[in-house]
């Protein structure tokens, strides 16, 4: 009979589109830690257990959100806690539309023989949050968007890509919604 062996570990979330600092700022997880029981050699690796992915260009105001807690396989939630809250708390955030004028492209060295342009002149209508003490300070001239392009995009064109946006002006800033600029690729 395999003897399992118990630790307890955080839990966590990974974030998408979230800028640095967005985890300890505007959320809190429940229960922060669970006790889980596995093989050794497997349990031994974890620190945390992350419970779901979230993406902060879906979510528009404070809400709670529950997940069921899986804890991979062979790991036992050794409590059966069985889900974990996590609350998103935008007390502390402000948000306004802005316009973005500055595009920029990344990744255009992976489309090997064929060089990018950007069609799109500005992103219209952009929502976008900030910290309070932040947000007041912003400017459209302060922001930019940033469409990446891959390998798998190579071929003369015209390519709807996602961006992303970005501030000068700090880290607690990020935008709420999708947003796509169209991309000329030509042959060089």
């Amino acid at each position: 009979v395999p003897v399992l062996k118990k630790k307890t570990v955080k839990t966590a979330v990974a974030l998408s589109g979230a800028p640095e600092g967005f985890a300890d700022r505007y959320l809190d997880i429940t229960p922060e830690k669970i006790e889980i029981a596995g093989p050794a050699d497997v349990v031994d690796s974890m620190d945390e257990l992350t419970v779901a992915t979230l993406d902060v260009a879906r979510i528009a105001e404070s809400t709670e959100l529950t997940f069921a807690l899986v804890p991979g396989e062979n790991i036992l939630d050794v409590n059966g806690v069985g889900s974990v809250s996590v609350e998103v708390d935008y007390s502390k955030v402000k948000n306004g539309t802005f316009t973005i004028s500055d595009i920029r492209l990344e990744g255009v060295e992976s489309l090997g023989r064929y060089e990018a342009s950007v069609e799109t002149k500005s992103l219209e209508n952009v929502t976008v949050y900030a910290a309070s003490s932040l947000f007041g300070s912003l400017k459209d001239s302060n922001l930019y968007a940033v469409a990446t392009l891959d390998a798998t995009m190579a071929g003369a064109g015209q390519k709807i890509v996602t961006a992303r946006v970005y501030s000068t002006k700090g880290d607690l800033v990020w935008a709420v919604g999708e947003y796509a600029v169209l991309v000329n690729i030509t042959q060089k």
